[in-house]
């Protein structure tokens, strides 16, 4: 009797053993305290009003952006100076009157995102962002841009052409455009564009 009873007391202890190394080896559960060591709460505010537009608990504010962004969140005069936004995916956004002074859009997608209003003052790395160049163009008088800037702002629109197509198609009608926006304060495309034309088209 002495004998059953200690092999089942050896199994209990085996399965003890079991049951803490699986426990601790398992991947924690969505929202437990070790899943959530490496972010925080962030608050994406009004940039006005003293009220907050979205909240989670994220790793930085780019990735809570983006969360707000996947859920449809209303981000229309958010407080995002600063920001880092490379390689976000800002599809969809609405960033209507948002505050983006100094923000970093490098490899970031706005397509389709909602950008009137914006204040980009000081923001780089927009240059390969087609929604970005046509939100410039929108802002600049109607009366200064040519027809054959419109017809290039169209193709961009639609066919979301690459620098390539733009130097072979639209050198001419892209140098002039860009030269305006530079002169607005937007640089980047003038720069990448000057860059990529032979010296014959530059001059």
């Amino acid at each position: 009797m002495g004998l059953v009873v200690r092999i089942i007391y050896e199994i209990i202890l085996i399965a003890q053993k079991i049951t803490i190394w699986i426990v601790l080896s398992a991947k924690p559960f969505p929202n437990s305290p070790r899943q959530r060591r490496n972010t925080m709460k962030i608050e994406i505010k009004h940039r006005y009003a003293n009220m907050v537009l979205y909240e989670c608990e994220a790793e930085n504010i780019r990735v809570a952006v983006v969360k707000a962004v996947s859920t449809g969140a209303n981000l229309t005069s958010a407080y995002l100076r600063g920001a880092d936004f490379t390689g976000a995916n800002l599809t969809g956004a609405d960033l209507r009157g948002a505050d983006l002074r100094g923000a970093d859009f490098t490899g970031a997608d706005f397509r389709g995102a909602y950008l009137r209003g914006a204040d980009f003052t000081g923001a780089k790395g927009y240059v390969d962002s087609h929604d970005f160049i046509i939100e410039l163009v929108r802002r600049q008088p109607r009366k200064t841009i040519t027809s054959s800037e419109w017809e290039m702002i169209g193709e961009l629109s639609i066919q979301r052409d690459c620098w390539d197509v733009i130097v072979k198609r639209f050198a001419k009608p892209a140098l002039s455009l860009f030269k305006k926006i530079a002169d607005a304060g937007w640089g980047e495309y003038l720069e990448c564009l000057e860059k990529k034309l032979p010296k014959t088209e530059e001059s």
